[in-house]
């Protein structure tokens, strides 16, 4: 399956809007992110993460969100300078 290049740039596109929303978000301490609610733990992949990095998310969050940044990033370019 051939992936043309404004695909792969439309779709980092959105993955960079996540990463700069869960980095934006984290600063401004968004409950749901930071802190979430016991009850959602069957939910969420933070339970997990909750339990190395305690009850606080803070570090997690940053750590992701520069990372799916950087991937889209590096994704976008490569997109557009070497287009096939």
């Amino acid at each position: 399956m051939k992936v043309n290049q404004s695909e792969i740039i439309l779709f980092s596109s959105i993955g960079l809007l996540l990463g700069v929303l869960l980095i934006i978000g984290t600063k401004k301490r968004w409950k749901f992110l930071v802190h979430p609610v016991d009850e959602w733990d069957f939910l969420y992949l933070h339970f997990g993460i909750r339990s190395i990095f305690g009850k606080s998310l803070i570090p997690f969050n940053y750590g992701l969100g520069a990372l799916i940044c950087l991937l889209s990033a590096i994704f976008i370019a490569l997109a557009i300078i070497a287009p096939n």
